[in-house]
């Protein structure tokens, strides 16, 4: 038989952060689950909101398939004599519930052994949940999980009730102490009591009946609705935040509007720190006009609107502005360059000085810095003496929601004293970016100030033993060193990492931490390429040789993927892997011996190999990257006529290390552009890609 399946678990609010991917993972396990245990199914249909987790399984089976299983016993010379079971040949097949005509004799590579045949009757579908739903509950991957009761059940929140459906038929389920029935709930305030659901085919339509649209991917159409006609009705357009607007989807099951009003003497205040008031607590959406805020703003609420949720609506946002108009106001009674001594008192790391001896070493990178890249070095001084002195101010030490607005903040009151706009810039710009998908910055010297700065966050982060662990990152080194690779990609810096590291080392007088930064660095560089879309094998490839230019290496893997079109991109990786295969494991080293050459296709080879290393490093120094693969190319039938021609390991030591030693030095080749040994060819064995498994 075949129906559909219903399962809601209903809870108390759950976070709207972790929703989505709750919801992804229960469906996930859910699936997986169903089909590690041999059940057929069709589509499968989430629903989440806060209150409540729901699938529906389309078409499920009622019951697995029986199956013939074989089970093996023990030894054949044991269980069975004269052609007859013996006593221990017996007692296997009625431990298994086998009869004893269905045993056999199978030989195998440990010797000759008793196996049995039974038919292993499926599961039904009651007794697949009754067995697997509490553990696919608890794998379901929520940051944070509560006990509620001494059932010892964890989720996220307490569970208040279940739901399982097979069609219209109820399934008994326990979790905890909570048993299923075919009963829902509405809408906290709008529904009154359990809803009944007959079947699973009336499950949306009762919960909409009921103020709930299970839906998120409908609440969000609802909400972008809602807030594109105010912005219509209000004469302007709403700031569409897409991280708040996922947000709030989950906070609502029953999504309706407020439209509330802005005093005007708020409005002198910076727009971002406006918007922010709104947004970092209240989850309200601002309305602009050419760029400007308009004395307005909407709320998605999740209940009938009215003119008190309105009024209450509009005195928490008074609240939070007045506390800004406050910090404002005081901030701009000391000017804004006097404040770099201020700095002394505001501590950086603990072990690690002020935010002014933060900025004395980044002087000390910038000055290296000043012979490596072009840029205006005067004006970047003065724009790290202004760049962290926001962080002296109210609006940001003690604002709380306003910590975010760092660089914003001191971009206005920079701007207020009569600095420089484009120093002003540069205190705004130089942290950009902020995540992967942020805008990056228009000058090269807020780039500049950006690089130090994070290498000096995650410098210290390893010194002081934060390094990132799997989820765990508390300085937020990962997203400091994707900034830099940022960075180093969109102004073009040839900059070698390592050489600031070692800066670095030498200002802490430790430099322990390098080699574990270059490794970590390496490991952000390939996620990076990974979302730029370059295979990973090609990235294993360049990083191989080129980890410590990240501009370098992404032209070169750039350039690799362009070739990879080509028909000839495989002989260029089949040369090398031969080369490399015959060299693994073995450490050569030295020159070839041009009078130990007794075949003419070694010497063709190593005459051909010298005059294409010139012309290698030749385009490498002009980067003309295409060339390279082309020129390298030329070795292919040299290498495959020396292979197909020529004992390597001859019973001769001498000539045996010599031709060792020309490989190597064609290896090396190579390895100037990429270690292309690396490079997975379609029908080969992908040893990391199944090691990551």
């Amino acid at each position: 038989m075949v129906r559909d399946l219903l399962i809601e678990i209903g809870t108390e609010e759950i976070p709207a952060v972790e929703i989505d991917e709750a919801i992804e993972s229960f469906c996930e396990l859910f699936k997986v689950s169903l089909k590690n245990n041999g059940f057929d199914f069709g589509e499968i249909k989430k629903f989440s909101t806060p209150r409540r987790l729901s699938l529906i399984i389309y078409n499920l089976e009622e019951k697995q398939k029986d199956k013939e299983v074989e089970i093996k016993g023990p030894p054949a010379s044991s269980a069975i004599k004269d052609g007859k079971l013996t006593e221990q040949g017996e007692k296997f097949l009625k431990s298994k519930g086998i009869s004893k005509g269905d045993y056999f004799v199978r030989k195998t590579d440990k010797g000759e052994f008793l196996f049995g045949r039974k038919i292993e009757k499926g599961l039904t579908i009651d007794e697949f949940l009754i067995a697997n739903l509490k553990k696919i509950l608890s794998s379901i991957g929520f940051k944070k999980l509560m006990r509620w009761d001494d059932s010892g059940i964890l989720f996220s929140r307490p569970i208040r009730w279940i739901i399982c459906l097979y069609g219209d038929r109820l399934i008994n389920l326990e979790i905890g102490k909570i048993i299923s029935s075919n009963k829902t709930y509405g809408h906290r305030f709008l529904s009154k009591g359990a809803i009944v659901i007959k079947n699973v085919d009336e499950y949306e339509k009762k919960l909409r009946e009921n103020f709930v649209i299970p839906s998120k991917e409908e609440r969000r159409e609802i909400i972008i609705k809602l807030l594109n006609e105010a912005g219509e009705k209000l004469g302007g357009r709403i700031v569409l935040k897409e991280d708040l607007i996922e947000e709030v989807k989950n906070l609502v099951e029953y999504p309706q509007m407020v439209i509330g009003e802005i005093k005007e003497e708020f409005l002198s205040l910076p727009k971002e720190v406006i918007e922010t008031a709104m947004e970092s607590h209240q989850r309200y959406f601002p309305v602009e006009r050419d760029g400007k805020l308009l004395p307005f703003f909407v709320s998605i609420i999740n209940t009938i609107p009215n003119d008190e949720i309105k009024k209450n609506n509009e005195n928490v946002l008074i609240a939070r502005l007045e506390d800004a108009k406050f910090y404002y106001q005081e901030d701009r009674k000391i000017r804004f360059e006097n404040r770099y001594n201020m700095l002394d008192d505001i501590t950086y790391q603990e072990g690690f000085g002020s935010i002014k001896d933060k900025i004395e070493r980044m002087k000390k990178l910038i000055d290296f810095l000043k012979v490596k890249i072009n840029f205006d070095f005067e004006k970047t001084l003065k724009a790290l003496n202004l760049c962290k002195l926001d962080l002296t101010t109210l609006m940001i030490r003690d604002g709380k929601e306003f910590t975010g607005l760092e660089g914003i903040i001191g971009y206005y009151y920079a701007v207020e004293n009569g600095i420089d706009k484009d120093l002003a810039e540069i205190i705004r710009e130089h942290y950009l970016p902020r995540s992967f998908d942020d805008e990056l910055p228009e000058r090269i010297e807020s780039a500049i100030i950006g690089i130090i700065d994070r290498l000096d966050i995650i410098y210290i982060g390893f010194l002081k033993g934060l390094k990132p662990t799997g989820s765990k990152d508390p300085l937020g080194l990962k997203n400091s060193a994707n900034g830099i690779i940022s960075l180093l990609l969109h102004f073009k810096i040839k900059l070698p990492i390592e050489e600031l590291l070692e800066i670095l080392g030498n200002i802490f007088k430790n430099t322990e931490p390098i080699e574990d930064i270059k490794f970590f660095f390496n490991e952000r560089m390939e996620r990076y390429f990974e979302r730029l879309g370059i295979p990973y094998d090609i990235t294993d490839a360049v990083l191989k040789t080129d980890a410590n230019e990240v501009y370098k290496a992404l032209r070169k893997a750039k350039e690799l993927m362009k070739f990879k079109e080509k028909k000839e991109y495989e002989k260029l990786i089949i040369s090398q892997k031969r080369v490399s295969n015959i060299l693994r494991g073995l450490e050569v080293k030295g020159e070839p011996d041009e009078g130990l050459f007794c075949e003419e296709e070694e010497k063709r080879l190593f005459e051909e190999s010298k005059r294409v290393e010139k012309d290698v490093v030749r385009y490498l120094e002009k980067e003309e990257y295409d060339s390279v693969l082309k020129t390298l190319l030329n070795l292919q039938v040299f290498i495959d006529q020396f292979f197909d021609k020529v004992l390597v390991m001859h019973k001769d030591e001498r000539l045996k290390i010599n031709r060792l030693r020309l490989l190597n030095f064609i290896r090396e080749i190579f390895l100037k552009y990429a270690d292309f040994s690396l490079i997975v060819l379609e029908g080969e064995k992908d040893d990391k890609r199944n090691n990551n498994k």
